[in-house]
């Protein structure tokens, strides 16, 4: 599924596209909608970036039983 966003909502904000893109995966994972691995994969950015981004804006790391599984399906899944 696509989302589509205006190009005068994202110059409205001031942000490039990459950065909204960036601040909405953050906002999403800090409200607990998107795992972390959703949310950094969904930001464009490698794992230590994302982390570095969630540091830099004080989002507190959440990780739980489901996102333990998910991540384990995904390393099995590579590793096929």
């Amino acid at each position: 599924m696509a989302i589509i966003i205006s190009d005068h909502i994202i110059q409205q904000t001031n942000l490039s596209e990459e950065e909204f893109r960036t601040r909405l995966a953050l906002l999403l994972f800090e409200k607990n909608i998107l795992t972390f691995g959703q949310a950094q994969k969904f930001s464009g950015l490698n794992v230590l970036a994302f982390q570095e981004l969630l540091a830099k804006y004080k989002i507190p790391m959440h990780y739980d039983w489901e996102d333990y599984q998910e991540d384990i399906e995904t390393l099995e899944s590579r590793s096929k």
